[in-house]
């Protein structure tokens, strides 16, 4: 009970108001300051009392008058009229100084102390500045006392230095030395105070500030693959209707054989005829097949026959190749079996002969036109090569191939996102890489490697 009156009181009476750090501090400090003056003045007045020393004329006017200042100060205060009230305070602890340096002399090694202390608190109420600019008026004032005191303009009560020290004396002066020293002990203490705030703000931001980064890493991510699933289906069905462009052109020869040889069906039972409709009918079924692993977006995982997805993609790219008088080539020596995903395997290979084809468009020669196409395994390690040598790319253009949207294409030939996408697949999906070499005009080298699980 006793202690919560205690802070009942500390909070009405001393705690601080003000909303900033520093705020609070001064506040702190100059409540403070003047309860203690307060009971420091009001000690005083018992005191005169009690020696017998009370003045009808003088103490009757001066003590209720600092009483009602001191008061009035302490409501500023309150108010939040910090600077009012501090400059107020420094005025009070001054001209008490200067009062007793007219009444005893300045001299009188009191006044030293009392505005050493005026100094120190305008340094810590006000501003560092403050005690400078306190320090001069300090040294103005008691040089022009002393220049009057000289020349006898006034007449100060110097019978103290012919009295011996008294143990009164002595205490007063202790007193003055323990107000200094509880002025600069409830300053420091403030001041770790804030400063213990402020560390504890500063590790709160901090954590705050990690928290924030992983959030932001996380939306980063959560929006890169999403980028990423956008540009897969922009891929698919910019390289769906590359594809089925040329297919459906293609389609047309198989589909006349069926149709005639069905009509011939009719007529004669000659074996040859049928065998020729069934060539036509699996042509086509490749041709469905090719466009089908264009447009698939699942990804299982799947043990399949790299072979087997190469050769597809060949000859769904077949008419392509054949726009541009290309040759494909594909080198093996056995068959590889990988597991993964094959529908985003044969995406990856089908954009890199397509590009290699595509090098070949604004290429004049006749002769050397080559898509080749190698497959073997080293040290449990697939590599698969795609080797034209057409257009090649320049240096300036090679850092930049794998970008998405980057292409040196039209936008009608090229979307930019092929040599991205399948990077990305090559990587994410296959846990292998996808690298180039070219040279201008000579020819390009893609090489993906695929480790083997």
């Amino acid at each position: 009970m006793k202690n919560n009156f205690l802070t009942q009181l500390f909070d009405y009476f001393i705690s601080p108001r003000s909303k900033s750090e520093d705020g609070k501090r001064k506040e702190y400090i100059l409540n403070s300051l003047l309860l203690g003056t307060f009971g420091l003045s009001l000690l005083a007045l018992a005191v005169t009392i009690f020696a017998g020393e009370f003045s009808a004329d003088f103490s009757s006017f001066v003590y209720p008058l600092v009483f009602i200042y001191l008061f009035v100060l302490y409501l500023f205060s309150r108010g939040l009229k910090l600077y009012v009230a501090s400059l107020g305070l420094l005025v009070f602890y001054f001209s008490s100084a200067t009062l007793l340096s007219v009444s005893f002399g300045v001299e009188n090694p009191y006044i030293y102390l009392i505005y050493a202390m005026v100094i120190t608190l305008a340094g810590i109420l006000i501003e560092s500045r403050a005690a400078f600019f306190a320090a001069l008026i300090t040294e103005v004032v008691l040089v022009g006392l002393a220049h009057f005191q000289s020349m006898d303009l006034i007449r100060p009560d110097l019978s103290w230095k012919y009295t011996d020290v008294l143990v009164e004396d002595i205490f007063v002066f202790g007193g003055i030395l323990v107000v200094i020293a509880a002025i600069s002990w409830i300053a420091g203490r403030q001041m770790e105070n804030s400063l213990d705030r402020a560390r504890k703000s500063e590790k709160a931001l901090l954590k705050e500030r990690n928290l924030l980064d992983v959030r932001v890493k996380e939306r980063t991510e959560e929006l890169r693959k999403e980028q990423l699933q956008r540009v897969t289906q922009v891929e698919q069905l910019a390289e769906f209707g590359r594809v089925s462009s040329e297919l459906i052109h293609d389609l047309a020869n198989p589909l006349s054989v069926i149709s005639i040889n069905l009509e011939k069906l009719k007529k004669s039972d000659n074996s040859r005829v049928v065998t020729r409709a069934l060539k036509g009918a699996q042509k086509m079924q490749d041709f469905i097949d090719a466009t089908r692993k264009q447009i698939q977006q699942q990804d299982v995982a799947e043990e399949f026959e790299l072979v087997e997805e190469i050769s597809g993609v060949l000859r769904a790219l077949q008419v392509r190749a054949a726009k541009y008088e290309v040759e494909l080539k594909f080198d093996f020596k056995d068959k590889i079996l990988l597991v993964g995903n094959p529908v985003r395997f044969y995406q990856i290979v089908t954009n890199l002969v397509s590009n290699a084809i595509d090098s070949y468009a604004e290429v004049d020669r006749k002769g050397n036109r080559l898509v080749k196409v190698s497959l073997e395994e080293k040290n449990n390690v697939v590599i698969v090569k795609v080797v034209d040598f057409g257009s090649g790319i320049s240096k300036k253009n090679l850092g930049n191939i794998f970008d998405p949207f980057f292409t040196t294409k039209s936008r009608q030939d090229g979307t930019g996102i092929g040599l991205s996408f399948s990077r990305r697949l090559a990587e994410e999906i296959f846990g292998g890489e996808l690298v180039v070499k070219s040279v201008k005009d000579e020819g390009s080298q893609f090489t993906i490697t695929i480790p083997k699980k």
